[in-house]
């Protein structure tokens, strides 16, 4: 079944979660949605926050399909923020996730806050640089960070566990784990307030610290969620996490083009995929780029070198009356030409087909052959003037080898 992709925008708001709310295991300690333009905890537990200050509002967003908050903090400013208030229902020592969309215009100084509790737990930006940094004190390591690029003027969904018995912290960036690490010990408490977009502190550099982009669906809870919980807050039944992964180059022209479904499609002819090397093309799902409905979530196409390619997975389910759910656009490039050989192969191998000749590989010899698409190119990077049909003599080490392999290619 083919369907026509209408506009790349409708890929958007599917991605920023507008299916109905997940089913989960635990109920959260609190929870912000702003969907009554208020900051008003949804869990039903009333730890209510309240705005304060003039650069933080609740405003309409139309790729979220709702309200949000949206801070506009600068350098040098005191925080405009979410005041959520404290109390022991805040003071979580044990098991914690902290959930939330985002996005991120701008890092005005080192690691601006997200979500902050004092200093007992914090998500904020990673220092200076893109990407996003999780802080609990009280462990025997206090920071994971990772640098998942997210200031793309995108919507994404940052999801923060840890499990004290497990001794298991965890980072997610748009359900797919980024970052993790094993430390030990309890989260600290402390007096201090939930801050959503910034930080109340008796040090005024941290009270000039605060968010700058939007937030929404804001979540608290005292368990630490399963990687399949996580994944239920930023379901909208898309495909994800595709591999290779979104532009990628140097790829193998062997490479088999694989995703993760969406939670709804069906287990049988239920990925529409289609790949080509015109975006417009791909995006538009025209049929010259209609590769047709798969069973798996995988495909093997037939690749040629030094070529981008785009190519795009939306999901189908007849009995589902949300189907499809189209994709987003994910591009790739290929190797460009070459061939190599080594003394016990007959002929040359694709360039782009092996990283380690087998031979030299198998009986760790040093002595190669190498060819090339040009002679030229042979020429620039061979050192021995003993040739064959196929190519020039190495008399070099494989490291050295691997190197002038990936010259050639470029």
């Amino acid at each position: 079944m083919m369907y026509k992709k209408f506009t790349f925008l409708i890929s958007l708001l599917l991605l920023a979660g507008l299916a109905a709310g997940p089913a989960l295991a635990a109920d959260p300690v609190a929870y912000y949605n702003f969907n009554d333009g208020t900051a008003a905890d949804s869990s039903g537990n009333g730890h209510h926050g309240t705005l304060s200050g003039s650069r933080i509002s609740i405003i309409d967003d139309s790729e979220r399909g709702s309200k949000v908050v949206d801070a506009d903090n600068i350098a040098g400013t005191i925080n405009s923020i979410v005041n959520c208030g404290s109390g022991s229902w805040a003071d979580i020592t044990d098991e914690i996730t902290i959930a939330a969309w985002f996005t991120l215009e701008n890092i005005h100084t080192s690691n601006i806050y997200m979500l902050t509790k004092g200093s007992a737990y914090q998500i904020t930006s990673n220092g200076t640089s893109d990407g996003m940094r999780f802080y609990l004190s009280g462990l025997s390591t206090t920071t994971i960070t990772t640098s998942t690029p997210v200031m793309d003027d995108k919507w994404h969904h940052i999801a923060v566990t840890y499990d004290s018995a497990a001794q298991e912290r965890i980072m997610y960036i748009d359900g797919i784990p980024v970052a993790d690490d094993t430390p030990s010990g309890s989260i600290s408490t402390n007096s201090e307030a939930l801050i959503i977009a910034g930080r109340v502190d008796e040090d005024d550099e941290y009270n000039r610290r605060g968010w700058d982009g939007r937030l929404d669906d804001v979540r608290l809870y005292n368990t630490a969620l399963t990687e399949n919980e996580v994944r239920s807050l930023v379901s909208t039944g898309t495909a994800y996490n595709p591999s290779p992964p979104d532009g990628t180059g140097n790829v193998d022209i062997d490479a088999v083009l694989t995703w993760t479904p969406g939670d709804f499609a069906a287990t049988t002819q239920g990925h529409d995929l289609y790949l080509g090397t015109n975006w417009a093309d791909v995006n538009d799902g025209i049929s010259a780029v209609y590769i047709g409905t798969q069973d798996n979530n995988s495909y093997d196409p037939d690749l040629q070198p030094d070529t981008t390619y785009f190519w795009v997975v939306d999901e189908v389910n007849d009995s589902h009356p949300n189907s499809p759910w189209l994709g987003t656009v994910w591009s790739l490039k290929t190797e460009g030409e070459g061939f190599f050989k080594d003394i016990f192969m007959d002929g040359g191998v694709s360039l782009t087909s092996r990283i380690t000749l087998p031979a030299a590989e198998l009986l760790g010899l040093s002595m190669e052959f190498l060819a090339t698409s040009t002679q030229s190119t042979q020429s620039n990077v061979m050192i021995s003037n003993s040739n064959d049909d196929n190519g020039a003599l190495l008399m070099e080490n494989r490291d050295s080898a691997v190197s002038i392999r990936a010259e050639a290619a470029q």
